[in-house]
């Protein structure tokens, strides 16, 4: 006998992309389903804005942790998004939670083409991405 199961996503986001940072909200407890949602949005969105380099700033001052799948996944599509042109992401974590940092640094590839930082406030964060986003002007494909 053999039993299969898929779980339903877990986590919600909101995306949107302007001036060539990608903003994501994320909120909730995460599994791998959800994740696998929110990177098959967020790569058609690439795909669709046609730019060489691109940020992002991620919101998770209401996330509640990912799953270890959601993790190990977190890791591979960091690197394929840093093929496609990310060259910094900005974590906006306003509520100082201790355990989304580790849980952040703990997704990180390490490639010199690649910058990340995790900040209190959304205006911190856009000041540390606002050079690489008026670069990207001058750099679309």
């Amino acid at each position: 006998m053999c039993i299969q199961s898929q779980f339903l996503p877990h986590g919600k986001y909101s995306l949107q992309i302007q001036n060539g940072i990608i903003l994501i909200k994320a909120r909730g407890a995460w599994n791998l389903e959800g994740k696998m949602s929110l990177m098959d949005e967020l790569f058609s969105s690439i795909k669709l804005t046609n730019q060489k380099y691109f940020s992002m700033l991620v919101d998770v001052s209401e996330f509640e942790l990912g799953t270890p799948d959601f993790q190990a996944l977190g890791v591979i599509e960091k690197t394929k998004l840093i093929e496609l042109g990310l060259r910094k992401t900005a974590y906006v974590n306003s509520v100082k939670r201790n355990s989304h940092i580790q849980q952040i640094a703990s997704m990180q590839p390490h490639s010199s083409k690649y910058q990340w930082r995790i900040f209190n406030s959304y205006y911190a964060a856009q000041r540390w991405l606002a050079d690489e986003s008026l670069n990207n002007l001058f750099k679309l494909s």
